[in-house]
């Protein structure tokens, strides 16, 4: 049995190992095929088709596909975000915004990330107002201590509801805080008047009482840059 368990063990590992191989490879494959869709300024609805397109695979129900929509958005926007109008880039910025709250760490990730080049490249007093609507998010969405007593010795009508409330509080939770890490990284070399304004905000949700593992996580990382 010892004999088996080690081989099976052998076996998990190569599997991981060529699991990585592949996803790294599927990654640079996204990467250059979004590189390489160039759209010229005689063709510029065709940035609408693609962002509706990418509007529709975000949402899908396998993780893997939501994540390749992310990198995909995150190298064909850096390509195209001087060609992007004011509107196009509204898009990119809300399905980036909504895979922000996957619940696969890779999806969220790679979302921020797509986010931050965005944020780099849009004009300071853009940046400044999102980070004022999603501080507010923010600060509404951190754990209250009454609510996981309130999960006690209730009705299981009740308890689903408040599931359900806890569920998108988390959400709002997770989307607000990684859009603001996302707006304090893409300012590496200087600090605008709303990265102190975004770290304050953040600051909260940097203790075990008031937010999930995966969001401290997110902050600290943030802080660490």
């Amino acid at each position: 049995e010892d004999e088996d368990e080690d081989e099976n063990n052998e076996n998990d590992t190569e599997i991981r190992m060529l699991q990585a191989q592949v996803v790294k490879a599927y990654r640079y494959s996204i990467s250059e095929i979004s590189v390489s869709c160039i759209i010229t300024t005689d063709s510029l609805h065709e940035l609408s088709r693609v962002l509706t397109s990418l509007d529709i695979v975000s949402q899908h129900k396998v993780w893997q596909v939501r994540l390749a929509a992310a990198h995909f958005l995150r190298s064909f926007q850096g390509n195209h975000k001087f060609l992007f109008t004011t509107s196009q880039t509204r898009k990119t910025t809300r399905i980036v915004a909504r895979l922000l709250a996957d619940e696969r760490r890779e999806v969220s990730a790679a979302a921020m990330a797509a986010l931050t080049g965005i944020l780099a490249a849009s004009p300071l007093s853009t940046v400044s107002s999102l980070v004022e609507k999603y501080r507010k998010k923010a600060n509404n969405s951190v754990i209250k201590m009454k609510q996981k007593k309130n999960l006690a010795g209730i009705e299981t009508e009740e308890e689903s509801d408040l599931i359900q409330k806890e569920k998108e509080r988390a959400a709002k939770q997770q989307t607000s805080v990684y859009f603001l890490c996302a707006a304090v990284l893409s300012r590496p070399y200087d600090t605008p008047l709303y990265v102190p304004v975004a770290l304050t905000a953040l600051s909260k949700h940097s203790y075990e009482r008031s937010a999930p593992y995966a969001v401290r996580e997110t902050v600290k990382m943030c802080c660490a840059e």
